[in-house]
């Protein structure tokens, strides 16, 4: 299916140009209000079109930050760690890869509808090992480490073997973003059953065709997540809750989890298969506190 392909991206210097372009370039698809309502009227008959644009949430597009641009979010690079803060590990595994860091003051006030600590800094962290170990459904392979803005911090290396990758510094542009396919908000708003669920005029190949974004790369703060596989919600809730995901209480579980970051496959930062990392917590904790994470990838 077309919502689904991934390429996988070269790297180097004229790769990472080409990107930097293209972060700046208009999106494929709107990202408005008023564009993505002209598509949905287009595809959804108006009673349908109108309960699917109630969906709509706003989420910070994450892209290359230029000269002028305040910096939100930074990938890459060198953590800045308290001296009382052990570097995050995976026990028998080794280091977990430090991914990025978002400054929370410096998201844009009122740009989410979840809040975040007000101040501070939010430090992921995520196991970046051989192929074919992982520990997804445990919540063992990341990690987020919160850094007040009042504590002191130093530059620290990234132990071996853990990898470290090329420093992004990113800025936030504002965006409106839509449930997928499998996205618990889409499944409770048109309460279709399974049998019908792919006949139903927002799973229809057409409308999803056109709903596909095929910017690369897409890292996102706030919003609906953009899944590779099924929902992410799914897998956060079958962690927390310590089940399988077929389950029939990870659904229920599901409906409270929320996208904080996405982190997408980005020259050197290849996710298995050109895949794609998410941080999520409880819409619940999001009131401006810490919440407790949960962590789940996906990949092609």
């Amino acid at each position: 299916m077309g919502w689904l392909r991934r390429k996988r991206e070269p790297d180097g210097p004229a790769a990472a140009a080409t990107r930097a372009g293209a972060a700046s370039a208009p999106p494929l698809v709107p990202r408005d209000r008023a564009g993505i309502e002209r598509l949905a009227r287009v595809h959804l008959a108006p009673d349908v079109a109108d309960r699917w644009l109630a969906l709509l949430r706003p989420a910070l597009e994450l892209v290359a930050a230029g000269p002028d641009d305040a910096v939100v979010a930074r990938l890459g690079g060198r953590p800045a760690l308290p001296d009382d803060v052990a570097w995050p590990v995976w026990e028998g595994h080794g280091p977990l890869a430090y991914v990025g860091e978002l400054h929370c003051a410096r998201v844009p006030a009122g740009a989410l509808d979840v809040t975040l600590p007000p101040d501070g800094r939010l430090l992921f962290f995520h196991y970046d090992g051989p192929v074919g170990i992982s520990a997804i459904g445990t919540g063992r392979d990341a990690r987020v480490v919160y850094v007040p803005e009042d504590v002191a911090a130093a530059e620290r290396a990234v132990p071996d073997p853990a990898p470290s990758y090329r420093e992004r510094l990113l800025t936030a542009r504002a965006i409106l973003t839509w449930p997928a396919y499998a996205d618990p908000a889409l499944r409770d708003a048109f309460g279709a059953e399974d049998d019908d669920w792919w006949e139903h005029d927002v799973t229809d190949e057409a409308f999803l065709e056109a709903l596909y974004d095929d910017r690369q790369p897409r890292h996102q703060l706030g919003g609906y997540p953009e899944p590779i596989q099924g929902a992410p919600q799914h897998e956060a809730a079958a962690t927390a809750l310590g089940v399988p995901w077929g389950d029939p209480a990870v659904a229920a579980e599901a409906r409270g989890w929320t996208l904080v970051l996405q982190v997408d496959s980005d020259g050197d930062m290849m996710w298995g298969d050109a895949g794609m990392l998410y941080w999520l917590a409880r819409s619940t904790e999001l009131d401006g506190r810490v919440p407790e994470f949960g962590f789940t990838w996906q990949c092609s």
